[in-house]
């Protein structure tokens, strides 16, 4: 008689994309979360066995009922004894979760999640409308993805509609964006799988009628007419397809012509789009066909200081001077106000210890300055770009597309026409790096 459970094939498709839907881009991070090795997290999603307690609360974080997903077999499962459990308890959210490290998605239950209003209650007003198309841009890490969640959360839980999540940059691989007739059937497939149908693309491809149009048959005869509610189609970094100019021009003026259709199609009003990029799209064709300049467009901003203060008190820190000047040299931006907290929360560093290393080998934010240095690295003319910024004393005339690139790195704000340094820690590290290191030589 078994005690280790396993996922039953037909369901591994639909389990792997209850990931996204729940707040976990990676295995990593559902792992972390739950508090399990990442080998016994990729056994579950593969449909390999695991422990019965094991992968009874994966399935629950995951929103799963585990005996609809459960390879039962033949074979009846033994409840395993009364132990004391490993994993943590989301439920008691003024102990074990306080464990959880602030990275990525935040989860539904996280207590120190800053609610985004007004902005969060215009989303959900805007969706709950016939046709409805939302905007949700912000550079990287600034909590669009964790607002989102919450607000699909509200779609799914409060107004019962169907919701469907699909993360253009996690989810994609290059292959399919290059061929644009195979990104569609994808998100075609994906969004059928997510909705619990048969994909049966080929009963509504053609050929002779090209991707464009097979792919709104398809919506429009199987899934809209085969769900009873409406639906929120959440594509989340969609700047992704600017990598792939012809692909992104042929689907954003599909998207252009879905929302189109809900003006005179009542079956086209249920369905409700969120499009999620990391700034304002840059798009070299012409606007007047692409989906960028209608709808509701939320720009996030960073927190403000009675966000920060509030955050700080819920984190048990006492709000002074020197905790000021860490949250004054972040400028507000959400990841690093939330690791800066964490950390001085948790372990015995002062705001002055934290702030003096902060960008140093051994200082917080060491891995995250790299990689956005590492990025620098891989474009000489963004790295050229950022040393004008910081060296000129009055805004030079600069490429638009370059800065829109180091804005969705969230490395520069823009206002009106002076382009700067978003924060002072941005400021300070790349002033001081070493472009030479980064094998750069400017002229």
């Amino acid at each position: 008689m078994p005690r280790s459970l396993k996922i039953r094939q037909d369901q591994l498709d639909q389990v792997k994309l209850s990931l996204i839907r729940n707040g976990y881009p990676t295995q990593r991070s559902l792992a972390e979360h739950v508090g399990l090795a990442l080998t016994t997290v990729n056994n579950f999603l593969n449909g390999r066995a695991v422990d019965y307690t094991t992968f009874e609360e994966i399935a629950r974080r995951l929103s799963l009922d585990w005996k609809e997903i459960a390879d039962l077999g033949s074979e009846s499962v033994i409840q395993p004894s009364k132990k004391k459990s490993k994993i943590l308890n989301f439920n008691n959210v003024n102990s074990d979760i306080t464990l959880l490290y602030p990275s990525g998605i935040l989860p539904i239950n996280f207590p120190y999640y800053i609610t985004r209003n007004p902005l969060e209650e215009q989303i959900k007003e805007k969706i709950a409308e016939v046709g409805a198309l939302v905007q949700i841009r912000a550079p990287r890490e600034t909590g669009k993805s964790s607002m989102l969640l919450r607000v699909l959360e509200h779609a799914r839980s409060q107004l019962g509609y169907s919701v469907v999540t699909l993360n253009l940059a996690q989810q994609l691989d290059r292959q399919t964006l290059v061929n644009f007739n195979q990104f569609l059937r994808w998100l075609c497939a994906n969004t059928a799988i997510a909705l619990s149908l048969e994909p049966r693309l080929d009963e509504f491809w053609s050929s002779d009628l090209g991707s464009k149009t097979s792919s709104t048959r398809y919506f429009q005869n199987y899934l809209l007419l085969k769900i009873n509610t409406p639906l929120v189609l959440a594509l989340d970094n969609v700047d992704r397809l600017l990598e792939y100019p012809h692909s992104a021009r042929d689907f954003f003026f599909l998207l252009n012509f879905w929302y189109q259709q809900s003006k005179t199609s009542a079956l086209w009003q249920k369905l409700r789009l969120v499009l999620v990029s990391s700034t304002g799209l840059y798009t070299p064709f012409d606007l007047n066909y692409s989906p960028f300049n209608l709808g509701l467009t939320i720009k996030l901003r960073n927190f403000e200081k009675q966000e920060v203060e509030q955050l700080s008190k819920d984190y048990g820190l006492n709000w002074d001077s020197d905790l000021a000047k860490i949250i004054d040299n972040l400028a507000g931006q959400p990841f690093l106000v939330h690791q800066a907290l964490y950390h001085l929360s948790h372990t015995k560093v002062s705001p002055l210890q934290l702030l003096e290393n902060s960008t140093t080998f051994g200082g917080i934010y060491f891995e995250h300055l790299n990689n956005l240095a590492i990025a620098l690295r891989e474009n000489q003319d963004l790295s050229r770009t950022i040393e004008l910024i910081i060296n000129s004393k009055n805004t030079p005339r600069l490429d638009p597309l370059l800065i829109y690139k180091l804005s969705n790195l969230g490395l520069v704000k823009i206002n009106r026409n002076r382009v700067s340094i978003s924060s002072p820690l941005y400021y300070q590290y790349f002033k001081n790096q070493s472009y030479k290191q980064l094998d750069i030589e400017f002229n």
